[in-house]
C-alpha cells in the first residue's frame, strides 16, 4: 500500500511540474532579496505581502537567450474572500537592482522601478469575473493573475511583486515549465507542500503577522 501511495504522489506532482518553496519575506528588501539558482526549472514561490506597501524580490540568471514564463497567483480560500480582489503585480528588470534611496518608501520606490522594468505582470479582472485554477496534487484551487511571456537575453534579472489598492496577503510566483524531477526533489516537494498547505489559507498568512 505504501509503495501506491508514494507512485501516485509521485504522478500527481509532475503534472503541477513546478518545484516549490515558502520564502518568507526578508526585512530591507531590497538589501537583501531571494536567488533563484537553476532559474530555467520551473517553480512554484510562495511567499506574503504582510503589509499592503510591502513588496518581494527574486532575482535569477538566464544563461543564454530563453523564454522565459511569469505567472502569478493568490490563494482560493474560503475563509478569505478578500483575495478575489487581491491581485499583485510584478515588475520584471533587467540587471541588478537599485537600492532605495534615503528616507524613500516603498510606494515611491515602485514607481522608480516602474521606469526601469522591462516588462510588467499585471491583472484587472472584474469581481466574478476572474478565472481559477485547480492545481491537483495539492487539492488547492487559486485565483489566476497577471502572466507574461517573452525571451529574455543572457545576464541578471529580477522580479519584483508589490499589491495594488491597499491589499496584502499570500501569493504564488510561478516561473518557467521546464520540468528537472529527481527523487530528491520529490522528496523535498513531499516535506515542504504540507507546510505550505498550513498557512495557504491561513487568515495571519505563512509568517502569523497579517492582522
Amino acid at each position: 500500500m505504501r509503495k501506491i501511495i508514494i507512485i501516485l504522489f509521485l504522478a500527481s506532482f509532475s503534472c503541477w511540474a513546478h518545484v516549490p518553496s515558502l520564502l518568507l519575506p526578508l526585512k530591507g528588501t531590497p538589501i537583501a532579496s531571494y536567488f533563484l539558482g537553476q532559474s530555467d526549472v520551473s517553480r512554484a514561490v510562495f511567499s506574503e505581502l504582510t503589509e499592503p506597501e510591502d513588496f518581494f524580490v527574486v532575482q535569477f540568471k538566464v544563461k543564454n537567450d530563453a523564454k522565459t514564463l511569469i505567472q502569478l497567483f493568490t490563494p482560493f480560500c474560503e475563509l478569505i474572500p478578500s483575495y478575489e480582489r487581491f491581485q499583485p503585480s510584478a515588475l520584471l528588470i533587467a540587471g541588478d537592482l537599485p537600492w532605495k534611496k534615503q528616507g524613500e518608501t516603498n510606494q515611491v520606490f515602485i514607481k522608480r522601478l516602474k521606469k526601469i522594468a522591462i516588462a510588467k505582470v499585471t491583472s484587472n479582472y472584474p469581481e466574478g469575473k476572474r478565472p481559477k485554477f485547480y492545481e491537483d496534487f495539492g487539492k488547492q484551487t487559486y485565483w489566476v493573475g497577471g502572466e507574461w511571456r517573452g525571451r529574455l537575453e543572457k545576464g541578471l534579472y529580477a522580479v519584483v511583486i508589490f499589491g495594488n489598492q491597499g491589499h496584502k496577503g499570500n501569493i504564488l510566483l510561478a516561473m518557467n515549465e521546464k520540468e528537472a524531477w529527481t527523487p530528491d526533489l520529490y522528496k523535498y516537494a513531499g516535506e515542504v507542500m504540507p507546510v505550505i498547505g498550513k498557512g495557504l489559507c491561513d487568515p495571519h498568512g505563512f509568517t502569523g503577522k497579517i492582522p
